[in-house]
């Protein structure tokens, strides 16, 4: 059985969804504002997500608990990349939408996913192992910036070159 709960921060808290057993409950997008500065709405906020896993009974202690906590990590990235993939970008586009067609984008923010901060990873419930994660917004508007995607205009794609990653 797996746990979730998705939190998206700003200042204060601006929303919260969840997860109880195998179904979704809530909302399917983050409460989206529209920036002053003209840059993206979601930028100032961070998005949180736990994940679990369950040790594998072929394995011995330690290996057990340091498999488990890191596919529970896994998890929580993987959630977290579920999450970013439905902010809104340009012309009615999501960030997944436009990682599906833009390799270098896609690994640019894959990478960034890998940095997310652990906030508390430990024993859950029935044997699982919990990560809690957290993952600022600001350096996602950043890549998107790199590859000159702005809210208001997006790069014309242009065959493979699209999937290229920018020299800086």
């Amino acid at each position: 059985m797996r746990h979730m709960a998705l939190l998206l921060c700003s200042a204060s808290l601006i929303g919260l969804t969840g997860c109880a057993g195998q179904g979704y409950h809530g909302t399917t997008t983050p409460p989206v504002q529209q920036s002053e500065a003209g840059g993206f709405g979601w930028e100032t906020q961070a998005l949180e997500a736990t994940g679990t896993a369950k040790p594998s009974n072929t394995l011995r202690e330690p290996q057990r608990s340091v498999t488990a906590r890191r596919a529970a990590k896994t998890d929580s990235i993987s959630r977290l990349k579920e999450q970013v993939s439905i902010l809104p970008v340009v012309n009615g586009q999501t960030l997944g939408n436009l990682m599906q067609d833009n390799l270098g984008l896609r690994h640019a923010v894959e990478n960034y996913l890998q940095k997310a901060q652990v906030l508390n990873e430990g024993k859950g419930t029935a044997e699982s192992f919990e990560a809690h994660v957290r993952l600022p917004l600001a350096p996602l508007a950043e890549i998107l910036e790199r590859y000159q995607f702005t809210p208001s205009s997006a790069p014309e794609l242009v065959g493979d070159e699209s999937t290229v990653a920018p020299v800086s």
